[in-house]
């Protein structure tokens, strides 16, 4: 009898610990699941917010947002190219009362967080980081020095000094200005940075004859 009770002992321990492991598997699976739900949930948020701050324009996620008259934001060099040839809103075609562009601080930290957060989506991403990267571009070209031939008149010396819209202000040395692409600017540019994207470009350009427009 005794050896008959020690074994429905150890049979009820048995069950005890099996229903533990169980009771214990249970909750693994539900804190998983939680955990996966969670996850799923944050994920959804940041598209949501992503679809949000695209522009209007490009249709990619911004990277130097400004917000326009129209209550809309758009990527700065997207709406300002827009501007150039438009008095109406790229996204309501209504008439805009002014084309003043104003900085979308906030639009910018709040995509800044959501790239840092790795949970956008690859094409997205990588779209993304091609426009910073253009804009570095962009960027970096203020303030060089540029020599540009003038038909019938030789070559001038310049210097590219401010924005206009989407076109670079370039000042000569015999006092004119002219508004150029930066795609025109580039290709005039003297001396760039040795190893520099527009060092870079220039070589390409001169490659393919094109270093002097002649206009």
């Amino acid at each position: 009898d005794h050896d008959h009770d020690h074994d429905h002992d150890h049979d009820h321990d048995h069950d005890h610990d099996a229903a533990e492991s169980v009771t214990a598997a249970s909750e693994d699976g539900d804190a998983f699941a939680e955990v996966f739900a969670a996850a799923q949930r944050l994920k959804a948020q940041i598209k949501a917010q992503t679809d949000a701050l695209i522009c209007p324009i490009s249709q990619e996620l911004m990277v130097d947002p400004v917000l326009a008259c129209d209550g809309n934001s758009y990527e700065r060099i997207e709406i300002q190219k827009w501007l150039d040839s438009h008095d109406t809103s790229p996204a309501t075609n209504e008439p805009l009362d002014t084309k003043t562009l104003f900085e979308n601080r906030a639009a910018r930290q709040v995509i800044e967080s959501i790239v840092a957060s790795g949970e956008v989506d690859e094409d997205v991403l990588s779209a993304w980081e091609e426009r910073k990267e253009d804009i570095a571009r962009r960027e970096e070209i203020m303030g060089q020095q540029v020599r540009k031939k003038f038909p019938g008149y030789g070559w001038y010396n310049g210097k590219i000094t401010a924005m206009d819209g989407a076109k670079y202000v370039v000042e000569f040395e015999d006092g004119t200005t002219q508004n150029l692409s930066y795609e025109q600017a580039v290709r005039i540019l003297i001396e760039p940075e040795p190893g520099s994207h527009h060092h870079i470009e220039l070589l390409q350009a001169a490659s393919l004859g094109s270093y002097d427009d002649g206009s």
